[in-house]
């Protein structure tokens, strides 16, 4: 599969690259990008709601990554662990 914004032979290079690359090096690269990703994704969160605490951003990156209802379960679990904080 072509990438449409690369040049043709830089296309070529990298997938001949990631051809021989083992699969140990291969996970690691996918693994790098998954953290990178789960990285941006937090931060446009972040930089999107700058008013929300770390819970609240917690919260909103849970439901664009897991899903509203996962999101839901951490947020009742979130609110919990405050209230047993509170004297």
């Amino acid at each position: 599969m072509r990438s449409s914004d690369t040049a043709p032979d830089s296309d070529r290079a990298q997938l001949e690259l990631f051809r021989k690359a083992t699969v140990a090096q291969r996970a690691s690269l996918g693994f790098s990008l998954s953290r990178m990703t789960m990285q941006l994704a937090w931060r446009a969160i972040a930089e999107a709601n700058p008013e929300s605490d770390h819970d609240d951003l917690a919260v909103r990156f849970a439901a664009a990554v897991y899903g509203r209802a996962l999101a839901g379960d951490l947020r009742r679990d979130l609110e919990a662990r405050r209230r047993q904080r509170q004297p």
